[in-house]
C-alpha cells in the first residue's frame, strides 16, 4: 500500500487496493486459524498418546500412579 501512495489501510478506504488487502488478510487470518487448531489437536492428541501408555508402563512396573496422596508420617 505504500508503494500505492498510501500511509495506511485507512487511507486506501474505498479503493480497489483496500479491497484486495482485506481479502488477502482474510485469507490469512483463516490459513492462521486453521494451522493452529491443527497444531492444537496434534499436542492433544500427541499428548493423550503418550500419557496413557506412560502411565500403563509404569503400573506394569509396579510403581504406583502418580496422583496416589501418601499421610504424612509423623
Amino acid at each position: 500500500m505504500k508503494s500505492q501512495g498510501y500511509c495506511s489501510r485507512a487511507d486506501a478506504e474505498g479503493t480497489d487496493l483496500a479491497i484486495r488487502y482485506d481479502r488477502y488478510k482474510r485469507k490469512a487470518d483463516r490459513l492462521n486459524k486453521k494451522l493452529k487448531t491443527q497444531r492444537l489437536r496434534r499436542a492433544i492428541k500427541d499428548f493423550h498418546d503418550s500419557v496413557y501408555i506412560e502411565e500403563v508402563n509404569r503400573q506394569f512396573n509396579g510403581i504406583k500412579p502418580s496422583d496416589v496422596i501418601v499421610p504424612p508420617t509423623i
